[in-house]
């Protein structure tokens, strides 16, 4: 076993760094405007993106009822008494399903909308 035996030195401790002086405003002289509200920051502008029209009806109880499903089966698994393999086989192949028509339903959606092209180009040379 082995012992760290005391010095005369005082433990180091860590000790907040000095940070420099604040940064001085060099701009016009009140930056907020005569309002007194700043103005706000410059942004990207971006190109506008498609318009998406929203889920139809169909799709959107397609999806609550693909939602529904499991808590539907355990329910009735613990209520009933249906058996747990054929309730998760009968969950699994619905949820399927209903995924896959919301999926089908909401590629439909976006294949109707005109496509987008970029900008052309002002001059190619």
């Amino acid at each position: 076993m082995t012992s760290n035996p005391p010095t005369d030195e005082p433990e180091q401790r860590w000790q907040q760094p000095t940070f420099g002086p604040e940064p001085t405003w060099t701009g016009p002289a009140n930056p907020a405007g005569p309002t007194g509200v700043p103005a706000p920051a410059p942004h990207p502008v971006y190109p506008s993106a498609r318009q998406v029209p929203p889920p139809s009806t169909v799709e959107t109880v397609v999806g609550t009822l693909a939602k529904v499903v499991w808590p539907v089966a355990i329910v009735l698994f613990i209520t009933t008494h249906m058996g747990f393999v054929p309730l998760m086989i009968i969950a699994i192949v619905a949820n399927m399903i209903l995924g896959a028509i919301k999926k089908n339903l909401r590629q439909r959606r976006y294949a109707a909308l005109p496509p987008s092209y970029p900008p052309a180009p002002d001059d190619l040379r």
